[in-house]
């Protein structure tokens, strides 16, 4: 295994600034429609910044267990209590 890939599956030491961004925008967006998660476009705009960006941090949290979602359920995007 490479470093790069040790680095990229390893957890993260704490939360960018960023990463909590997007953990905001998915709660925000909740609270307005619980019944369904934003999706990444929707995150990007609210946040000002582009799809591949929210992609990125949100593949971060996943890892990380901060955001949870239900493969194969479109707009299942969640956050979990974990920190």
């Amino acid at each position: 295994m490479s470093q790069h890939q040790r680095i990229l599956e390893s957890p993260s030491v704490g939360t960018t600034r960023g990463q909590e961004a997007v953990v905001r925008a998915i709660r925000k967006a909740r609270s307005r429609h619980p019944w369904y998660g934003p999706s990444y476009r929707e995150i990007a705009d609210e946040l000002g910044v582009t799809v591949n960006d929210v992609a990125q941090k949100v593949s971060r949290l996943l890892r990380d267990g901060r955001v949870k979602v239900d493969h194969g359920v479109a707009r299942s995007l969640r956050v979990t209590d974990r920190k």
